[in-house]
């Protein structure tokens, strides 16, 4: 077969390379655009980077708008107006010690700190709201800390109980009393090895706190060194065994006031007044403690304590989903002295601690006959299973 003519080769090589240098055009025109596109989706939608200028001057208007705009955002941000929070920064640097620094100021460290308490955030949150490094939120926080704690025989209150002539209402009815306490979760960051400590029965990781505050919500006593979940009794056992814990003892409003009235006219000095309020609350004169008010049942005591309990639940004025109404244990004392007149038992610590100890009886059984195949004997008082 004869070759064709050098000419008609040349013009299809030609062909040839006019189709690749356009495609190659096509490719680069192709690669142009989307590099435009990814330009101006990334100059639309990044983040600008800030200078020290512009961060400077956001924190100022985030400053001012936490400490000066107004008094409403100041208690929704930091929990107290804007007076309060001026007076705890004439606090933390006249009596806590604390200095501003090069850039830093007493009054935008403090809220940092109350903020951070607050609102339960992390360093990192907190140094995109105020612009500084995670490093310098952290050291002023552990500052700030170590002021306030040197604030603690102005912010803890020494108390005084309830007198007679008290014109409150809420309070007259306590004569003695110095005030009340209770005890609250805190969220913690612990470490990452001690956080099995800090584990709730709810799952969260706090610390569990006793606080204790007068009647104008003044606070008195704070405990804040149990991990996790524990038992009111036991936090609060441990206040008292303490060596400078908690002091309880009993209180007679009217023997106070005889013996205010004798150290007056004995002119006593104000070194030589009697300490009684290392305490911080009064209680009832009941002795507490593990036997300390162990009580013997009888036979026929717990089973007039039962059958009072199966009475209750049958009523409706008593009985509700969640178990029974307030106040069931002393229709449960009256019932059970109804039946049996020499009965002694108080309804606290007595009647309670039993319904308890019979709950940690009686659920075993409930759950077992909830289970298929099982069903209670009444002849012979037995749950009876099928063989599986």
């Amino acid at each position: 077969m004869a070759h064709p003519p050098i000419t008609e080769q040349r013009r299809k090589l030609k062909k040839l390379l006019l189709l690749q240098q356009t495609t190659n055009n096509m490719l680069v025109l192709l690669f142009a655009l989307y590099y435009v596109l990814i330009c101006s989706y990334l100059r639309d939608n990044v983040r600008h980077i800030k200078t020290k200028e512009e961060k400077r001057v956001n924190r100022m208007r985030w400053m001012c708008r936490l400490t000066m705009d107004c008094d409403s955002t100041c208690i929704s941000q930091l929990r107290m107006n804007r007076a309060t929070f001026r007076i705890l920064c004439d606090m933390v640097t006249n009596i806590g010690g604390l200095k501003p620094t090069k850039n830093t100021s007493i009054e935008e460290v403090v809220a940092m700190f109350i903020y951070t308490l607050t609102h339960h955030k992390k360093s990192r949150t907190i140094s995109l709201l105020f612009y500084r490094s995670t490093e310098t939120v952290s050291r002023q926080f552990h500052q700030v800390l170590n002021a306030i704690l040197k604030l603690y025989p102005i912010l803890l209150k020494k108390p005084e109980p309830i007198t007679q002539d008290c014109q409150d209402e809420k309070w007259k009815c306590f004569q003695g009393c110095l005030g009340a306490l209770d005890e609250t979760l805190i969220k913690v960051t612990p470490p990452t090895e001690d956080k099995p400590r800090y584990h709730t029965r709810k799952g969260c990781i706090s610390i569990n706190v006793l606080g204790i505050c007068c009647p104008n919500m003044q606070l008195i006593y704070v405990l804040p060194s149990w991990e996790g979940s524990a038992d009111d009794g036991r936090v609060l056992r441990d206040a008292i065994s303490r060596p400078h814990g908690l002091r309880f003892m009993s209180f007679d409003p009217q023997e106070s006031l005889i013996a205010d009235e004798e150290e007056e006219s004995d002119g006593g000095s104000d070194d030589e007044e009697v300490e009684y309020i290392t305490m911080t609350i009064i209680i009832s004169s009941i002795a507490r403690g593990r036997g300390k008010n162990k009580q013997y049942w009888t036979d026929e005591e717990v089973e007039v304590l039962v059958d009072a309990l199966i009475e209750l639940a049958s009523d409706p004025l008593w009985k509700v989903d969640t178990g029974f109404k307030n106040g069931y244990m002393v229709q449960i004392h009256k019932m059970v002295l109804g039946k049996i007149p020499s009965f002694n038992k108080a309804v606290i610590p007595h009647i309670e601690s039993k319904i308890k100890y019979l709950k940690t009886k009686y659920n075993p059984l409930s759950e077992m006959r909830m289970q298929s195949g099982c069903q209670w004997d009444d002849v012979e008082h037995k749950i009876n299973c099928e063989k599986q």
